[in-house]
């Protein structure tokens, strides 16, 4: 934590590491006053201590040029001793603003690092108003973490799972998600983004304006246009990009539109377990080759069930989250 309390005062944090200062912050109240404190040293004397630590370096050169011994030239280099020089710096800096930690009466200031998480659970979507207006629907399942502000020039989110989103136009601070190991970068628009079910696949669908999805590295990317559709696998660096065919398929959960095509029962179950937030219990096998189409507009799981029931011969039944196949 001290790397990152550092690196906070020098206004250097990176989102993750935001979000990771924050839980800590959140884990004791003595966090706070100690970062508050820390804070107020920092501003009132990390000034000073620059000018010392210059005034040090400049006399240790000057002392190197000069000094000799006998006819040998001293065998320390002057960036060695310097080196040695910030060392000891730092050192007295680590001691000095300890002291002066438990002397400088805290002063409220907002605080301005702390991080926002909403999920949406199993069975429920949630649709979130981020800082700078923007909005994102989390579709059952998923997250999203955010700053409570964002920096200038910034706007930086975390995606779990799955969410549709509708961008703030801002010229001057384009607005990244990260999800997985891939960034979708946008400054105004509205896209899917879909990485459920695997750590290491990322599905992109853009709705309206310009997107650019890239690896983490930034190695790779491609630019989509409307109902453009990237898929992007990690695991072997591989980008297809694609027309999306059919926009319900991408964009459909959204408005309440539960759509299987060319489905396995696996993955029937698998989403109506998020889409319903509930257990489902298999007493038969069920022939897994057979696939299934259908469409839903804000069904009941009783309506889904009938069916499946009748597509694939099963009888059922429903005992609040539990569905038993039989």
């Amino acid at each position: 934590m001290d790397k990152l309390i550092v690196k906070y005062l020098q206004n250097n944090l990176s989102l993750q590491e935001q979000h990771q200062l924050s839980k800590w912050l959140e884990e004791d109240e003595q966090n706070k006053e100690t970062l508050r404190r820390m804070e107020v040293y920092w501003r009132d004397y990390g000034l000073d201590l620059e000018v010392i630590e210059q005034r040090v370096k400049g006399n240790l050169a000057r002392r190197i040029e000069n000094e000799q011994v006998g006819n040998t030239v001293i065998s320390f280099s002057i960036r060695n001793l310097i080196r040695v020089a910030a060392m000891l710096i730092v050192a007295g800096t680590i001691i000095f603003s300890l002291y002066r930690l438990y002397e400088v009466e805290p002063v409220e200031q907002p605080l301005t690092y702390e991080m926002i998480e909403k999920k949406s659970a199993l069975g429920e979507k949630v649709t979130i108003k981020l800082p700078d207006g923007s909005t994102v629907k989390l579709n059952s399942g998923s997250s999203i973490t955010y700053p409570q502000h964002f920096q200038q020039g910034k706007r930086e989110v975390i995606l779990k799972g799955e969410g549709f989103f509708e961008i703030t136009k801002d010229l001057q601070s384009p607005f990244i998600v990260k999800v997985n190991r891939a960034m979708v970068r946008v400054l105004g628009t509205s896209f899917n983004i879909n990485a459920k079910g695997s750590s290491n696949k990322v599905i992109v669908g853009v709705k309206t304006g310009q997107v650019k999805v890239s690896n983490e590295q930034q190695t790779i990317s491609r630019i989509l246009e409307p109902y453009d559709l990237v898929v992007y696998n990690d695991e072997n660096q591989l980008m297809r990009q694609s027309k999306i065919s059919d926009p319900e398929l991408i964009f459909g959960w959204t408005d309440q539109l539960l759509v299987f095509e060319d489905s396995q029962f696996k993955d029937i179950l698998n989403t109506m377990t998020n889409w319903y937030g509930v257990e489902f219990i298999l007493s038969i096998n069920i022939e897994s080759n057979r696939v299934y189409t259908s469409r839903f507009e804000n069904p009941t799981l009783k309506s889904v069930m009938e069916s499946l029931s009748y597509v694939y011969d099963f009888n059922y039944e429903i005992n609040d989250n539990v569905v038993i196949i039989k």
